[in-house]
């Protein structure tokens, strides 16, 4: 990782800096939240009572025309029940053949009477009565030209055995009359056995189908809207009733409910119908085992509602978003002059003007905070004034009793006071470059061992190196290069790396006449020269470079190559130093090209 001096910028997310500016936005983005909330429960749930009551008035509707459908279907099933166990009906097709006229004649009659006196007389298309002998008779509405009477026929149509072998009244569903000569019609066929009056043997069957009348009559006048479809299920098999016409579709059904009905044998399905929509379906069972009455629920009565939801929602939304504009005006008001009044007050503190301002004092808690910067003010002041007295005193007795016994403690102390009002005053520069300063010399004075860590030796250039960014105006900058963290605790030599960036400064960069970079590169370094770990440390600046001539110097110390401040440490000093204290196989290397740059390597065990 890559450190440069004097250049940071961390990244700042999008957050809003003022107080106001948050308490509004929250404000605002509660109150959204809590309205959009209530009104999509007040959506819900009068979504979920409109829904419950157009599922009762659609059941109690299929009720009413389902009980009617189911009364005519029981005059049906009536019928064939008459047919098996009428005496007439049997004897005709017992009696033998020189008495059948009569008979015929009568039992005709008969089931003529029976007919007519049907309640569905004017649906039954046909009610035919046949001994397996081909002997018949029937009733047939008003066609009786367009239908086959071959009671052979009959016995062979698909689903007669099945029918007529059934225990009790088989549906089929809607089927084409197998027997019309013409246009065929669409029935419901019936086919049951008669027995014998005498035992349980079949001796004929009755065959009868109605119209489908039956059914769509009923719905003559039912008023469906125009996204609902009604459907009819009969034997299984489900039709939809559309324009007097039974029409089979498929029915997906892939879940069922039990909610929302009154009646608790009717139901209430989620389903997929022909064309792949996902509705909801009323069905009502009849009375008779296999009979359904369904109804999908109009669409647009449920959706219809939506429409009113987003626009109560936008004005609802509008209503807090100018509600929110009108708070920001307000808090305006009530917090902005009095934070910008509070301020300035600091500003002008800052600046040097320890006056009290009655102004800021209002009865709130801003009042609180500007009564505690007046007493702030007034506090500090006196401090100064008691500071600068004091350290007026104290310079005065240290210069008569050690007028001639400065040394860098003392310059430390006298460097710290001055760090502080400087920065009392606001005096930045001079503060940090101070501070620089006594921190170079508490290190020097501090501690006289020859070995510290890379991080402390590091703390120490970068003290030394903010001095020198001052004395040139900031033209100069440096960057760190460190492998791994752990690096930062292996020790060094004391005041080893300050020559060398003195060096790359003095001899590089400040010749050149121009900004310059030095970067500084810690890692670790393995050779087959050396038979232990090692740390390489690379200290490269792009200045005006050396010639070998003037490397040889430096490295051998013939030249002048340390300021003032570390008048007793050169380049040579830390290369011998090295020497010294690892071995004649470790030290300092010298790379340089000519206005390009020049790097410096310092190679040292990494555990000493």
């Amino acid at each position: 990782m890559t450190f440069k001096k004097g250049v940071f910028t961390p990244m700042r997310n999008l957050i809003p800096k003022t107080v106001k500016t948050k308490i509004t936005l929250f404000t605002v983005s509660f109150t959204l939240i809590i309205t959009t909330l209530m009104a999509s429960v007040s959506f819900s749930i009068f979504q979920y009572f409109l829904k419950k009551n157009l599922v009762q008035s659609t059941e109690f509707s299929l009720q009413l025309i389902m009980d009617g459908i189911s009364s005519d279907i029981n005059e049906l099933i009536y019928l064939p029940k008459w047919c098996g166990a009428n005496k007439t009906i049997a004897d005709f097709l017992e009696a033998p053949a020189e008495n059948i006229n009569e008979i015929n004649l009568e039992a005709y009659d008969r089931l003529k009477e029976e007919y007519q006196n049907s309640k569905i007389s004017d649906y039954i298309k046909r009610i035919m009565i046949s001994n397996y002998d081909g002997r018949y008779i029937q009733v047939i509405g008003k066609a009786y030209d367009f239908y086959n009477s071959d009671p052979k026929a009959i016995e062979q149509l698909d689903f007669f055995q099945e029918l007529l072998m059934a225990d009790t009244i088989q549906w089929i569903g809607v089927h084409l009359d197998p027997l019309a000569k013409s246009k065929a019609e669409q029935v419901i066929p019936v086919v049951r056995p008669i027995l014998s009056n005498y035992n349980s043997s079949h001796i004929g069957w009755s065959y009868i189908t109605v119209s489908t009348r039956l059914i769509t009559d009923h719905l003559r006048n039912y008023s469906l809207p125009e996204d609902s479809s009604l459907f009819i299920t009969i034997g299984g098999i489900t039709y939809e009733i559309s324009e007097g016409s039974l029409i089979e579709v498929p029915i997906t059904i892939n879940k069922q409910s039990w909610d929302n009905n009154q009646n608790k044998s009717t139901f209430v399905k989620e389903i997929i119908n022909y064309n792949g929509d996902k509705r909801t379906v009323v069905t009502y069972p009849s009375s008779i085992n296999g009979w359904y009455l369904s109804q999908i629920l109009s669409q647009e009565q449920l959706s219809e509602q939506r429409y009113w939801y987003y626009i109560l929602l936008f004005f609802s939304c509008f209503i807090v978003l100018l509600l929110g504009t009108l708070l920001v005006f307000y808090l305006n008001h009530i917090i902005n002059i009095p934070i910008r009044k509070i301020r300035h007050k600091i500003k002008e503190i800052s600046a040097g003007d320890f006056s009290v301002d009655s102004s800021i004092e209002w009865s709130n808690e801003f009042g609180e905070i500007g009564k505690g910067i007046n007493s702030l003010s007034h506090d500090i002041y006196n401090l100064m004034e008691k500071r600068i007295a004091d350290e007026k005193q104290k310079n005065e007795l240290q210069y008569q009793i050690r007028l001639n016994q400065i040394n860098p403690h003392f310059l430390y102390n006298t460097l710290n006071s001055i760090k502080w009002m400087a920065t009392i005053q606001n005096a930045s520069g001079i503060a940090e470059m101070v501070t620089a300063l006594a921190g170079l010399l508490r290190k020097v004075s501090k501690d006289n061992h020859p070995i510290t860590t890379i991080g402390e030796e590091l703390s120490t250039l970068d003290d030394y190196f903010l001095i020198l960014k001052y004395r040139y105006g900031g033209i100069i900058s440096m960057e760190y290069k460190i492998e791994a963290d752990d690096l930062l605790d292996c020790q060094i030599l004391r005041f080893s790396l300050q020559p060398l960036v003195e060096n790359s400064i003095f001899h590089g960069i400040e010749p050149k006449g121009e900004s310059g970079t030095i970067l500084i590169s810690i890692g670790r370094y393995k050779d087959d020269n050396y038979n232990e770990d090692c740390i390489i440390i690379e200290i490269t600046d792009d200045g005006v470079g050396m010639t070998k001539e003037q490397i040889q110097k430096i490295l051998s110390g013939s030249t002048d190559s340390s300021s003032s401040f570390f008048n007793k440490i050169g380049i040579s000093n830390v290369n011998n130093r090295i020497k010294y204290t690892y071995g004649d196989q470790f030290g300092l290397t010298i790379d340089s090209e000519v206005n390009k740059y020049t790097k410096i390597t310092m190679i040292f065990p990494e555990k000493g």
